[in-house]
Parts: C-alpha cells; sequence; structure tokens
C-alpha cells in the first residue's frame, strides 16, 4: 500500500510540474523613477519595464528652455532611448536657457542709449523708452497701427523684459494728446482761438483772433506769461493759457492857429484812458482868442475848451477862432 502512494505523488509531480515552471520564460521588470528636474520635467509610458526592453524618454521644458541632455542615474545618454538595465533606474533631464532676438521700429522717435538685442526669460532690464519731442505718450509697443490710437494699445506696452517670451519686435509708438487752450480775460479786449475749440496738438499752428475794445490796439500776446511775436504761435506740448495785452490808442490833435501861437500846455494827442482835456487858449497879437472849434467856419465850438473823452475815439483837429481887439471894442 504505501508503495502505491509513492507512485501516486510521483505521478502527481510528473502531471503539475507545469504549473510551477513558465511555458516561456519571461524576464523580471524593473521601476522607472522621475528625478525632479530644474526648468522642466520627463515622463516614461511605463514605470515598471522588463530588462531587455527600449525605453523612450519625453521632456517638457518650462516656457523658454530647451532640453539639452537625457540622464540615466546621472549618466548622460546619447538620444530620447535607453535599453531597462537588470535594475531599478532613475531618469531626468537637463535644460538651458533659450536666447530670443529684439529687432526695434524706431521710425522718428531716438532713443537716448542702447536696449538689448537678446533677451532670455530670466531677463528683467528696464527697456530705455523711445521719445519724440513734444510728444507726451511714447513707448515700446508688441503692436502697432497706423490708423488709430485707442487706449486698448496700452495692453501691448512694453517697459522690461521681465515676463515676455519669444522673438520680439518692438514698435516705437508715440502719441500726440490734445492740450487745452484757455483765454485770460482782459478788461480793455479779448481773444480767441476760434478753429480748434479750445484744443490743439503739439506742432499745430495756432493763430490768435483778437478783438480790442474801442480806444484800445493789441500791445502782446502771451502764452503761458511769455510773449509771443504776432498772432500765431506753435502749440507747445501742455496746456496753454493765452493772454491779450491791449494799450490804448494814440490819437493826434492838430491845430490850426490862423497865425497865432499854441499854449505849450496843450498836448498834441490824447487816449480813451485821458477822460478829458481842457486847453489853454492860443495868442496872436492884437487879436482876442474867442475859442477852439472843431470846424474850419467857426461854427461848432469846443464848450470851454473842454475835450470830454469817450469812445468812440478819432483824430481831432482844433482851429484856434481870434478877432480883433477893435472889432471886440466896436460890438
Amino acid at each position: 500500500m504505501k508503495k502505491r502512494l509513492i507512485s501516486l505523488a510521483a505521478a502527481a509531480t510528473l502531471m503539475f510540474g507545469s504549473a510551477t515552471l513558465p511555458a516561456c520564460a519571461r524576464n523580471a521588470e524593473y521601476s522607472v523613477t522621475y528625478q525632479t528636474c530644474e526648468n522642466g520635467y520627463v515622463i516614461v509610458a511605463d514605470t515598471k519595464v522588463e530588462a531587455g526592453e527600449k525605453v523612450i524618454l519625453a521632456a517638457h521644458p518650462s516656457a523658454g528652455y530647451k532640453l539639452t541632455a537625457f540622464l540615466v542615474d546621472g549618466e548622460v545618454i546619447d538620444g530620447v532611448s535607453f535599453t531597462m538595465p537588470k535594475k531599478d533606474v532613475t531618469v531626468s533631464a537637463q535644460f538651458e536657457l533659450l536666447t530670443y532676438s529684439i529687432t526695434y521700429v524706431t521710425g522718428d522717435a531716438t532713443v537716448s542709449g542702447n536696449n538689448p538685442d537678446t533677451y532670455t526669460v530670466e531677463s528683467a532690464a528696464e527697456l530705455i523708452q523711445p521719445e519724440i519731442a513734444g510728444y507726451e505718450i511714447c513707448g515700446w509697443y508688441t503692436y502697432c497701427t497706423e490708423d488709430e490710437w485707442g487706449w486698448d494699445i496700452e495692453d501691448f506696452k512694453v517697459t522690461s523684459l521681465e515676463g515676455l517670451i519669444g522673438n520680439l519686435t518692438l514698435y516705437a509708438i508715440c502719441y500726440n494728446p490734445p492740450h487745452e487752450i484757455e483765454n485770460e480775460y482782459n478788461e480793455n479786449g479779448y481773444c480767441y482761438v476760434e478753429e480748434y475749440y479750445g484744443q490743439a496738438f503739439y506742432g499745430d499752428t495756432i493763430d490768435v483772433t483778437v478783438v480790442p475794445f474801442e480806444g484800445y490796439e493789441l500791445d502782446y500776446i502771451t502764452v503761458n506769461g511769455n510773449r509771443i511775436e504776432g498772432t500765431s504761435f506753435t502749440m507747445p506740448a501742455c496746456d496753454v493759457v493765452l493772454d491779450a495785452v491791449f494799450k490804448p490808442i494814440i490819437y493826434t490833435i492838430t491845430y490850426e492857429l490862423d497865425g497865432g501861437t499854441n499854449s505849450p500846455d496843450n498836448p498834441d494827442h490824447y487816449t480813451v484812458e485821458d477822460n478829458y482835456i481842457t486847453f489853454a487858449d492860443a495868442e496872436k497879437k492884437g487879436y482876442i482868442f474867442q475859442g477852439w472849434y472843431y470846424d474850419e467856419g467857426y461854427s461848432q465850438i469846443l464848450s470851454e475848451s473842454t475835450l470830454n473823452i469817450y469812445a468812440p475815439c478819432y483824430n481831432i483837429t482844433l482851429y484856434a477862432h481870434f478877432v480883433e481887439e477893435f472889432e471886440e471894442e466896436n460890438e
């Protein structure tokens, strides 16, 4: 009986031996571990790979960087794949900065210094901004439009290289904003700018209309307190205040003396600001002065020899009227 049991055990061993030994031998699987990389990361399809299998690596550089090499257990490999050894491995990658170019389109603008021609994502240099004399708003923009200016274009303004990426073309865009024109009040007249409705742009030629009050004329115009020549000026890059300074017109007084002599106290001119003038008598030997007249026929006398001055004013001629002394006695 014992002999039979041994035979069954042997038979079982022969029958089921294939359950403990694989029909086709398989290589053992080993782990692929990712190592933290600076400025990017590495991925593989499987983290468990049989020895002898080909492992293909993929890299994802951070923005502004590029892959330079893969490493397996700290050793640089050739290409992007390796054959899995009979051990666990750690993979990583090396990355380096990309260098981008910068092209500047200046147009009429100038730049007082040198800006870099290249940069990386680690650059943070402040750019020297372009400028055009008199233009208030000027800068570098990644977008350019020749037809119109909109404040949304400020979204494209560049003052620093920080945060930028890719090859750049920077456009110098300068904006000429409108400026206000204010007229100063003057009691002897006023001035204004009709064409621009109180606004003008830097560089515009501004013609000033001057309206003096009766008896006055323009002396000069000031722009922000500075005297200008004539009645036009070039608009500066700022708001301006116009002021017209007036002076009284000088009117002449001509004397027709009929052979007599005038008093040295009588003026040869007057202005609207004189209010009134009382004239002294003229003299003529053998004659008696009868008064000053406005006309040669002595029909319109200057009452009490006093000229009351009020607008409108004008050049005047005064006629001295004399009568002989005996004529007055006979009368």
